[in-house]
Parts: C-alpha cells; structure tokens; sequence
C-alpha cells in the first residue's frame, strides 16, 4: 500500500497515527485476540506506517509525523490496563523518535504529540470507570480536540494536550 501511495501520490509529507481501538470490557475478562487487536492498532500499525514512510521523509529532511494517543497514555486509570499500556508504548515510541530525529540533526521532519481527554462520543462498557473520569473533568466535543490539534500541528508543537491541565501530567511524570 506504501508503495502504491508514493506511486499514486507522491512523497508523504505529513503522517497522522491514529488508529485505537478502546477498552470495553475489564483486562481480566478481555480475550486474548482483542487484546492483540488493540495493541497491534494502538501501537504496532504506528512502527508499520513509521517504517514505510519515515525513511524517505528522513531522507528530504522533510515532513511531519503526527502520534495521536489519549491522556491515557500519559496517565494510566483503572480497569484500563491493555489499552492505557497501547497507548503509553504509542507514546514512548513518538518520544523515542523525535530523540533520535533532534541527535541525528534531521531538523526538518517534525514531530507533534496529540493527547485528548474523553470525547463526548467516547463510549465504553466498563460502568465504573467512565464516571470516574468525568469525576475529574468533563468530555469535550470532538471539533474542539480538533481545532486543538490542528493549531498546535500548524504552529510547530511539540505536544498537544486538551484540557490544558494535562500538560501538568506530563510534566510531573518527567
């Protein structure tokens, strides 16, 4: 399929990882294969649309690679343990990266960070946990994770965590 859009397309320029599948039972009473499932589209599908696209964009000295994970892959919660830890490794893997694009001085392939909160769309079968976390804050609409992304991808950030109070967690797990 790379291959078909470098044909068709051209140079990829701009990369968005995202892909998840969400938590809808409790780990212990997950089966085994969704369980793959959601680390191989939360974490694996990442490496796979890296390795096609990255070494050309690292090549050019040009492009942008976009992770969209969630807050919590930044702060982990319970009865959310197979995908908190997708989203922690899709996290680790964007952080790894743009290590290694900023110590091989390739300054022209940006990296951006995207973390959401909750969605007002965001739908779970776990009872427990979803009151839990609009305990702590409210869902927003999905047009304004959006709008958030978008801005901090145009303007060069590093990470973009909507509600802002999650830049609080990042930094006090560094």
């Amino acid at each position: 399929m790379a291959r078909r859009v470098q044909r068709e397309v051209g140079d990829v320029t701009i990369l968005v990882n995202n892909g998840s599948i969400e938590a809808g039972e409790r780990f212990l009473q997950c089966e085994d294969d969704v369980i793959e499932r959601r680390m191989r589209m939360n974490c694996h599908a990442h490496f796979w649309m890296l390795k096609c696209f990255l070494p050309r964009m690292m090549e050019k000295n040009e492009g942008h690679i976009v992770t969209v994970s969630s807050h919590l892959g930044l702060v982990a919660a319970p009865y959310q343990e197979d995908f908190c830890a997708s989203q922690f490794a899709a996290v680790g893997l964007h952080e790894s990266l743009s290590h290694a694009l900023k110590s091989k001085n390739i300054d022209g392939v940006k990296t951006t960070l995207i973390c959401p909160y909750l969605t007002t769309h965001t739908s779970t079968d776990i009872p427990s946990i979803r009151p839990e976390l609009e305990a702590f804050l409210s869902p927003a609409s999905q047009e304004r994770y959006i709008k958030n992304a978008v801005r901090g991808i145009l303007n060069g950030q590093n990470m973009v965590c909507t509600p802002r109070i999650l830049y609080f967690a990042a930094l006090l797990k560094q």
